[in-house]
């Protein structure tokens, strides 16, 4: 078997288009392209020399349903999967649909009917036969997943998160504006990076705001690639250390771990858990030699060798036994300037009449970096005045207080800005910010997150008065707590969360019964959130008086159309909220006629739903309506058209027909219909206020001209489309900003012109690909679009690629096979570039790319082209390249390259391993070389 020669896609996807195709792989498919995974699916029918989508995939994952080992091509595609596996270490993560894992391995049921098949046919040998077997055997074997009787919608969504794990493409967010971090980084990498073998502790100390963790994240995000375990702990000081352990245990162990009581039931439980694991974990704000010892350990750390930890601290004598200690100090005034301007301008250097007002800025915060930001985007788009004004007020802190200048952000919030912020960092950390915006009032709150606190506090009558946010388990120990109070009035909880433990309704008969409930209600007269996850349908809902209810969710609940819970809810007026995502026995949407002021019906996987109850064109106020995954719903009300509030409708993964031309929806911003694979037409005229929409996978063979009326329209995105043609009207979208095009083939008899007429004043984004019949030359008129940033052009037939605007920042141009080498002389604020060159014609000459060493700004290389020679001699004037992948077969021989490269991955027959020079490569933490 030849060994990989690429990475064009990142996950190979197969299965028996019979079983699957319309199914979980079309499910799983579509959230991998929208989650960023570039996947490759196979539909049985491999095309002539694509087999290599195998070799090329980090990781594949076949489907194995009943009908998967009938057919020859996935056995075949099997075999080749666990050689790729065994060969160079490529990962296999298959999913078990519909069928018991043992049922593969031991090839008993419907796999031992079809193997037996396959040997009565004879059209195969046994050998061929037996690899099959031994394939399935392996596969059965490893670490993949089960549907479990959970929602599709639910399940692809933990595959998808899981595989941004192992792709690494879960790397924290780093700021939009860095400055000054680059020597840094070098810095601390030639301590920690992955040339050194052993454990290795790095402390980075300094002043608060000073840039400690965006520092630190950084790193991590560097160092993330080159191992399976990381963790970053973040807020250290203000956590407690069994949340911290936890955390760090349910991290690593991806699971989640249960709730540890005590410190050194903790330190056992990571010592004993993680002691064979090599991690990259990130300490960050610690303030205690007791937060160290606790995560760490004390004299031999507990992790193996390899591991790399990270501490950021304000205090420097928590790192006496760290292997290397760094100081972050403040910025010079250059580098001040250029932060604060980035913020408050959004240009490298403040405007002639505001460099004064700059500079007393930055005097004032003491060129402090978080310092920087905050008040630079306060100030933003403000006029002089109110910057005087500002500038007067930072002016009353005493310089000795420069650790606390930070606290002017906070100190402009009032009260209830205030009490928004320590519920976000008790509770909501992750969620919807259109959710949970409802809830939030004004008075001092007592929060309690903690399951065997909150009982404490309720056993306390006097305490219970002051608690206005609280966690609970729906346990034996509720139980208790229930029968033992004749009643329970929590007069100020404005939020519950209550999580269920694993329980049937067999057990659910030791929980209150009606009568019980009733004799002993449970009073929370100004409860504004309810969180129920697997809500127990056995417990009266009526005797929680929910009056001022805003928020509902009760995702994931066994809750039907009868259920007697929908009566007692019309007394919420003030229903905000309604979440309902996966409850698997909802046919039908109940009556909501009561719930006038409804703005979010969340109705996502309701796998068995059917109907939408007319009553929804009663919602005048609702703005999002989620139908994601409903499959079996195949039409909606005609009453839908007097919503007139609504700004989103997501619709992805509906059995869908029709989309009626609603003439009231006036305010609609977001349409999406993904994987709508009945939805034939779209009533595009009718949605001219739409901002974003989404008809990816769906069997939308044309736009109309109408599409022209939507004058606001951002984003379009057109994923694995029937497409047969763009529409001409398409460059008439003024405000268009992001434009994503895909279509195997269905885009026939095309050409790129229209590409090059999209003249738009805002177009910062286009990616075209596998449109294999889109033929021809990109206009020059191309270079008109000033603000586009990334232009991703890939599995065309585009022949030439002219002048391309100065402002791109990332640009990939990939098996696109009759294209000639371009010219990308004029990009110099071109960060990203992958250049994929096929066979030159002798018609087309030896590429030349005499111009990449005047890309200065270039931090990001991959070239792959067999026709190479010889590459530049100033290539090594790339200084700020720090990656690059190199496939060129006939290159015959390497010219100094940056010496900042800290990534360098080369592919090729013609190169001599001893021709290549590491000396000069200081800073080289990854070499990967196939020769």
């Amino acid at each position: 078997m030849e060994k990989p020669t690429g990475t064009d896609y990142e996950v190979f996807l197969s299965f028996r288009g019979l079983d699957t195709r319309l199914d979980i792989a079309d499910y799983l498919y579509t959230s991998l392209i929208h989650a960023g995974i570039r996947a490759y699916r196979d539909n049985e029918e491999l095309p002539i020399g694509e087999e290599i989508a195998i070799e090329q995939s980090e990781i594949s994952i076949p489907i194995l349903s009943k009908g998967y080992a009938a057919s020859p091509w996935c056995l075949m595609e099997l075999v080749q999967m666990v050689e790729c596996k065994e060969n160079f270490g490529r990962k296999i993560m298959p999913i078990f649909y519909d069928i018991a894992p043992s049922e593969v391995r031991y090839q008993t049921g419907s796999y031992d009917e079809a193997i037996t098949l396959h040997k009565n046919k004879q059209r195969f040998t046994n050998e061929t036969i037996e690899k099959w077997k031994t394939a399935l055997s392996k596969v059965r074997a490893l670490r993949g997943w089960e549907l479990d009787g959970r929602g599709k919608g639910e399940f692809t969504e933990e595959v998808v998160q899981t595989l941004l794990i192992e792709l690494k493409k879960n790397n924290l967010a780093e700021p939009d504006y860095l400055v000054e971090m680059d020597n840094h980084v070098d810095k601390i990498m030639e301590k920690i990076g992955t040339q050194t073998t052993g454990t290795k502790i790095v402390g980075i100390h300094g002043m608060g705001g000073i840039g400690k963790t965006t520092l630190a994240t950084i790193i991590y995000n560097k160092l993330s690639a080159d191992f399976d375990n990381c963790c970053f702990l973040s807020n250290i000081r203000e956590t407690k250390i069994v949340i911290l352990q936890n955390q760090l245990l349910s991290k690593v162990l991806r699971k989640e771990w249960p709730s540890i009581n005590t410190n050194n039931e903790g330190i056992i439980a990571v010592r004993e858990r993680l002691s064979s694991k090599k991690v990259l974990l990130v300490l960050d704000d610690v303030d205690q030699n007791t937060q160290l010892n606790t995560l760490v350990g004390t004299g031999e750390y507990w992790y193996v060798r390899g591991s790399k930890v990270i501490i950021t601290t304000r205090n420097k004598e928590v790192l006496k036994d760290v292997d290397f200690k760094y100081e972050l100090t403040e910025m010079d005034f250059n580098h001040s300037i250029l932060l604060f301007s980035k913020h408050a301008y959004r240009r490298y250097h403040p405007p002639a009449e505001y460099v004064s007002l700059s500079k007393k800025v930055i005097e004032i915060c003491g060129h402090l970096p978080l310092a920087l930001e905050i008040i630079g985007s306060s100030l933003a788009g403000e006029d002089p005045k109110f910057w005087v004004a500002r500038l007067e007020r930072l002016k009353t802190i005493p310089n000795l207080e420069v650790k606390r200048k930070l606290s002017i952000s906070l100190e402009a919030l009032e009260p209830p800005k205030m009490e928004i912020f320590l519920d976000v960092c008790c509770f909501f950390v992750g969620f919807d910010v259109r959710t949970v915006t409802y809830m939030w009032a004004s008075q001092k709150q007592s929060r309690v997150w903690d399951h065997e606190e909150a009982f404490d506090v309720l056993g306390n009558k006097e305490g219970r008065e002051n608690v206005e946010a609280i966690c609970l388990r729906f346990d034996r120990q509720f139980q208790d707590f229930i029968e033992k109070e004749e009643s329970i009035s929590l007069s100020k909880l404005r939020f519950l969360q209550v999580d269920c433990v694993d329980l049937d309704e067999s057990n659910g008969q030791q929980f209150p019964s009606t009568n019980l409930c009733l004799r002993n209600p449970i009073m929370l007269p100004n409860l504004i959130m309810l969180s129920w996850h697997n809500f127990p349908v056995y417990f009266k809902f009526i005797t929680i008086c929910l009056k001022k209810i805003m928020i509902l969710d009760l995702s994931r609940s066994e809750i039907t159309n009868e259920w007697e819970g929908w009566n007692h809810l019309k007394m919420t007026k003030n229903l905000k909220v309604l979440n309902l995502t996966g409850c698997g026995n909802l046919h039908r949407t109940p009556n909501l006629f009561a719930h006038e002021n409804l703005e979010q019906l969340i109705l996502q996987g309701c796998t068995e739903l059917v109907e939408v109850h007319r009553s929804i064109g009663r919602l005048k106020h609702l703005v999002l309506l989620n139908l994601k995954y409903c499959g079996k719903l195949r039409t909606l009300p005609d009453e839908m058209e007097e919503m007139e509030d609504l700004r989103e409708l997501l619709l992805d993964g509906t059995s869908i027909t029709k989309i009626p031309e609603w003439n009231g929806m006036e305010k609609l911003e977001t349409l999406s219909v993904v994987s709508c694979r009945l939805l034939s037409e779209l009533p595009l005229g009718k949605f001219g206020s739409l901002v974003e929409l989404d008809l990816s996978c769906s069997s939308i063979r044309e736009l109309s001209d109408s599409i022209e009326t939507m004058k606001n329209l951002k984003i379009l995105r057109i994923f694995d489309s029937m497409l047969e043609k763009l529409p001409s009207p398409l460059g008439k979208l003024e405000r268009l900003e992001e434009i994503y095009v895909s279509s195997y083939g269905c885009l026939s008899g095309g050409n790129p012109s229209e590409i090059g007429r999209l003249s738009l004043e805002k177009l910062e984004k286009i990616h075209a690909s596998s449109c294999r019949y889109l033929r021809g030359e990109i206009p020059s008129e191309i270079r008109r679009l000033s603000f586009l940033r990334i232009l991703m052009l890939s599995g065309t037939r585009i022949s030439n690629i002219p002048k391309l605007p100065e402002s791109l920042t990332e640009l990939v141009l990939t098996n696109n096979l009759q294209m000639r080498c371009p010219d990308l002389s004029n990009l110099i604020n071109l960060r990203v570039l992958t250049l994929k060159l096929e066979y030159q014609s002798p018609s087309h000459p030896t590429p030349s790319l005499n111009w990449i060493g005047g890309l200065r700004k270039l931090e990001s290389l991959g070239l792959y082209c067999d026709d190479l020679v010889t590459l530049p001699l100033d290539f090594n004037l790339l200084s700020k390249l720090r990656k690059l992948k190199l496939l060129a077969n006939n290159l015959e021989c390497l010219p100094k390259l940056p010496q900042n490269l800290s990534y360098f991955h080369f592919d090729g027959l013609g190169l001599m391993e001893k021709s290549i020079n590491l000396s000069y490569w200081e800073k080289l933490s990854e070499f990967k070389l196939l020769l």
